[in-house]
């Protein structure tokens, strides 16, 4: 028993580092580059603000790579695939630039937008790892996932908060997967697991899908803005 809670602590952090948030670690603990600022440097005629953000970015991929490796060695999942082609911190930029062009951002979103989130969504969907005997590119099968939600295992159930939690993290940020939910002040992580353990249930045929699309369906669901702004 100690075993599986520890491995499945092990994978959450690996899970958190990765998405970020999905990305899913909430912006404030991470050493964060802004889109903005990110454009401002690549933009500058500065040899430092290149070197600088050239090294960040470099810094950010290895990183996330080495999460991968280690993950794949201790769970047998890997986080992206076929990376090879991003082999300087300019095809990383294009990667970047194609993803901020495809969420029309704003620069008033810009300005508190961590580039590790833009980046790491934008490597989750160019360069998705296959789940076997499946097309569709994941981080979480969601039958693995719903497994873990409905254990009777403390260290499973704990995988099953962590990644909600961390989708809720990032959610008061940005709209993810273009759709929004509004928390009340009240909201606990236990009650958003009810939730998404109540939406599995009733729709059992689309726990097929990944992870993340579960979860955000499901709260958004559960949570709709247009009830917080009483229409």
């Amino acid at each position: 028993m100690k075993s599986t809670r520890r491995h499945a602590m092990q994978f959450a952090l690996f899970l958190l580092l990765a998405i970020t948030a999905s990305g899913f670690m909430p912006s404030r603990v991470l050493a964060e580059m802004t889109v903005q600022e990110y454009e401002r440097l690549k933009a500058s005629k500065r040899p430092d603000d290149i070197a600088s953000v050239r090294q960040y970015v470099q810094g950010f991929f290895n990183g996330l790579i080495w999460a991968s490796t280690k993950s794949k060695t201790e769970f047998g999942l890997e986080l992206v695939c076929n990376t090879d082609a991003i082999a300087t911190p300019e095809q990383a930029f294009v990667v970047i630039d194609q993803d901020v062009r495809r969420k029309k951002l704003g620069d008033d979103v810009k300005a508190i937008l961590p580039l590790s989130l833009i980046f790491t969504e934008a490597l989750f969907r160019q360069y998705p790892c296959k789940v076997p005997g499946s097309t569709q590119g994941t981080l979480m099968p969601g039958p693995k996932f719903a497994q873990h939600c409905n254990s009777a295992d403390p260290g499973l159930m704990g995988l099953c908060a962590g990644f909600i939690n961390a989708v809720v993290e990032i959610w008061n940020t940005v709209p993810l997967y273009g759709r929004r939910a509004c928390f009340p002040a009240t909201f606990t992580v236990q009650a958003g697991m009810s939730a998404v353990q109540r939406w599995m249930q009733k729709n059992p045929n689309d726990v097929k899908y990944d992870a993340r699309e579960i979860v955000v369906v499901a709260l958004a669901e559960a949570y709709p803005c247009s009830a917080r702004r009483g229409n």
